[in-house]
């Protein structure tokens, strides 16, 4: 973030850095201690800082993620959202790839316990229908329908990129409780 903004304020045209060349280097190795296996170049010099990811393992590691993903709606096993979480959303990912993992996550499960209780459903069946059929049927509570609600509106604009962006308060309350609301939907759809 301090990086972007240093750019950004060169870019605007100010001639002189935000971050003396010392403390750009103190910065990048904070973000090479916390990205570690993901960084595979990184060299400093004179008046530069070159730091390049490893796009190959970050590629494989999102082919499994994207795996597991498909493999909750298919063959269900009850570690698969606690691996692909917590996999997902270490303390080295960023927010964003947090909120859309917390989504597609929400709508598989939601797929699944709407299938379990006799929904027909399509490749594309929408988010909110699927919990209107839920809503309809009883089949959550009211408090969870509304946690659910709150979290698809906070994630909406991070998976599809339009719409209402949240601020700082809905996307922590989001990130805040996104999880238990995950584990709930998974223990009804045991």
């Amino acid at each position: 973030m301090v990086l972007a903004v240093d750019i950004g304020y060169k870019i605007v045209g100010n001639a002189q850095s935000l971050l003396a060349y010392p403390e750009l280097i103190i910065l990048a190795l904070i973000m090479f201690v916390g990205a570690g296996e993901r960084i595979v170049k990184f060299a400093v010099g004179k008046g530069w800082i070159e730091i390049e990811q490893n796009v190959d393992k970050q590629a494989i590691e999102a082919e499994k993620d994207a795996a597991t993903l498909l493999s909750i709606s298919k063959d269900y096993k009850p570690d698969s959202v606690d691996q692909l979480l917590s996999r997902t959303t270490g303390q080295t990912k960023d927010v964003w790839s947090r909120m859309v993992v917390y989504r597609l996550t929400m709508r598989i499960l939601l797929r699944r316990l709407c299938a379990a209780h006799g929904m027909v459903l399509s490749d594309t069946t929408a988010f909110v229908t699927m919990l209107d059929f839920v809503n309809q049927k009883g089949i959550i509570s009211a408090d969870l329908q509304e946690q659910i609600e709150f979290i698809r509106n906070a994630t909406f604009f991070f998976e599809w990129g339009t719409g209402r962006a949240p601020n700082a308060h809905q996307i922590k309350d989001a990130l805040e409780k996104a999880p238990a609301v995950i584990k709930k939907l998974e223990e009804m759809g045991k």
